[in-house]
């Protein structure tokens, strides 16, 4: 509705114009507020979809095609790189799933990845610490992921990392922007350090879990997550991200199985 009313000149579609490495960006906004938020409620849809599609013995041809094409074409007039990636390993992974023989691997190819949001997020934090421009390597890393690791390094500079966060105004326009992508450096910054904590513990209990339960395709969803908070700031967006909550269905859950032996226990 918001895209078609858009098309129709009923709401207006802002038109960003960037420049990127010397070529110029044209974006589109199709009636949302930025660029970005259609390709990122795309794609969140795409990825509960899946989730759901686990009750599901084969592939939606339906459902994947239409994806196909509507990742391309939503790419083309917003140029968001990061959540057209996703997409497409998210539909490979969808594909992947329903094959007899990725269904039936052992969850034990999947342990490696249940530390993945710990790891990223010291990764995150470490590189926004010890961004230097001078690095060859850092300069490319920086230029790859559009500038986010300059900004990620300017504002752990500018707003330090607390307890319980801070409030911050973020400035959007091309001259004064100030905007942290990054998940992780996001929350730690504006949150605080004990949201962040919270977050990361909570999703890495959740794809523990999902991994242990083999339910493949939670786990690929929660990966592909963590994969995405390294870059967008969608992660603690409950309107982007319903998979929030995984982590109190795993930590609650977790908690019921154990209630009944520390009771055990306390009355032995």
């Amino acid at each position: 509705m918001t895209v078609g009313a858009s098309l129709l000149g009923i709401i207006p579609d802002s038109l960003m114009t960037q420049s990127f490495n010397g070529t110029l960006r044209y974006r589109h906004a199709f009636g949302y507020t930025f660029t970005t938020f259609l390709p990122n409620y795309f794609l969140s849809i795409v990825m509960e979809y899946i989730y759901l599609s686990k009750k599901s013995r084969q592939v939606n041809l339906p459902f994947l095609m239409t994806s196909i094409i509507l990742n391309v074409v939503i790419y083309k007039y917003t140029d968001t790189r990061m959540t057209y990636n996703v997409c497409w390993l998210a539909l490979l992974g969808y594909v992947l799933l329903h094959s007899r023989r990725i269904r039936k691997s052992k969850k034990a190819s999947l342990s490696s990845f249940q530390g993945i949001y710990v790891y990223l997020a010291i990764i995150s934090l470490l590189l926004a610490k010890f961004y230097n421009p001078n690095s060859q390597l850092m300069s490319k890393m920086n230029d790859a992921l559009t500038q986010r690791l300059r900004f990620a390094s300017q504002g752990l500079a500018n707003w330090g990392l607390s307890l319980f966060g801070q409030s911050i105004v973020w400035k959007e326009d091309t001259i004064n922007y100030n905007y942290i992508d990054n998940s992780f450096v996001n929350i730690a910054i504006c949150y605080g350090v004990i949201i962040l904590l919270v977050v990361v513990v909570g999703f890495t209990i959740a794809l523990k879990k999902s991994i242990s339960d083999r339910d493949t395709f939670l786990t690929l969803v929660l990966i592909l997550w963590a994969i995405k908070a390294f870059v967008d700031p969608q992660l603690f967006l409950l309107w982007f991200n319903p998979f929030l909550f995984s982590m109190g269905d795993a930590l609650f859950e977790t908690r019921k199985e154990r209630l009944p032996s520390v009771i055990h226990n306390m009355c032995v």
